[in-house]
Order: structure tokens, then C-alpha cells, then sequence
């Protein structure tokens, strides 16, 4: 009961900071001659988007028996994972932008499963965009293998940059190791 308090709490501060500091699925700026259906479109969107975050993360944490609080890795299910591809690009936008706001490591790895499930160019760019420049080790290490698996050659690129030179020893040796998985294929 605490907790879901405690989620329900930070999902609303969350949706407020990002809606106070200009995050929204268009960019950090809103286009003025936008019309009033397309925001409230994008308002549903980032509101579905949330929900689906906030039901995987909820899934993720359960409480034992004894009161012990233990969170597994987060899934999110094939309709959700279907809803948020028929978002698109602002989507892709949207969890980029949640990935980098969030102070929560179960709902940033929510989002980036959402990203990578996307495998749209743009999210592939996200993803990038975090195995190159996000604050957490964490993230950068786990966005690497969404960016590994792809075809593309600015991915393979990003691998070889983020090898030699990510400030943390263990996301430089994951990009070499998944620099020579790619390169065996």
C-alpha cells in the first residue's frame, strides 16, 4: 500500500518536472500554431506511455512474506510493448527524454526496453544517445547491447568511440566485447 503510494507520488513529480521544464514528445519546444487536438493527442500519448511504465515497474517489485522488498527485472508485455510502437517517433522521443529525467533505475530500464523494442531509427538515435552521454554507467552499459545488435554503420561507429573512450573501465570493455560479437557475425 506504502509503496504504490510511494509510485504514485513519483510518477505525478515526474510527469510534472517533465511538463514544467518543456520535455514533450515534439522536442523541448511546443510549435505555437499547433492546434488544440494535437496537444491533447500528445497529452493521451505521454499519459499511455506512463501508465505503461508505471505497470512494469509496479510488476517488477514484489514484497516477500517476511517483508522484504525485491525487484526483478522489468517486462513489459506484448500489448504494451504494441502500444507504444504505434506511437512512433514521438514515443522514441518521449523515452529518451524519460530515461535521462528519471532518478528511478527500475522505470529507466522500462523505458529503454520500450526503446529498444521499438527498433525505429529514432529510437536506435536515443539509444545512442545514452550509451554515449547518460550520467548512469548503468544506462550507458545497457543501451551498448540494444546499439550492438543493430545493422547500422553509425552503431558500429558509436561502439568503437564509446570503447576507447567512456570514462568508466567496464562500459569501455562491454563495447569492446560487443565490438567483437558484431564483427564474428
Amino acid at each position: 500500500m506504502l509503496l504504490d503510494f510511494i509510485l504514485a507520488i513519483r510518477s505525478s513529480l515526474l510527469i510534472s518536472c517533465l511538463l514544467i521544464f518543456g520535455v514533450s514528445l515534439g522536442g523541448a519546444q511546443q510549435n505555437p500554431s499547433a492546434n488544440s487536438s494535437e496537444k491533447v493527442d500528445k497529452k493521451v500519448v505521454q499519459r499511455e506511455l506512463l501508465r505503461v511504465i508505471d505497470q512494469a515497474a509496479k510488476e517488477a517489485t514484489v514484497k516477500t512474506a517476511d517483508g522484504v522488498i525485491v525487484t526483478t527485472t522489468p517486462l513489459v508485455s506484448s500489448e504494451g510493448i504494441d502500444k507504444v510502437k504505434s506511437f512512433g517517433d514521438d514515443a522514441a522521443v518521449f523515452l529518451g527524454n524519460y530515461v535521462k529525467e528519471s532518478k528511478n533505475p527500475v522505470e529507466q530500464q522500462v523505458a529503454m526496453r520500450l526503446l529498444g523494442s521499438m527498433s525505429s531509427d529514432r529510437s536506435l538515435d536515443e539509444l545512442g544517445e545514452l550509451a554515449e552521454k547518460a550520467q548512469s554507467s548503468f544506462i550507458r552499459s545497457l543501451a551498448l547491447g540494444w546499439i550492438a545488435s543493430t545493422r547500422r554503420d553509425k552503431d558500429a561507429l558509436l561502439l568503437q568511440r564509446i570503447s576507447a573512450s567512456d570514462p568508466d573501465p567496464q562500459v569501455r570493455a562491454e563495447a569492446t566485447r560487443l565490438l567483437q560479437r558484431k564483427s564474428k557475425k
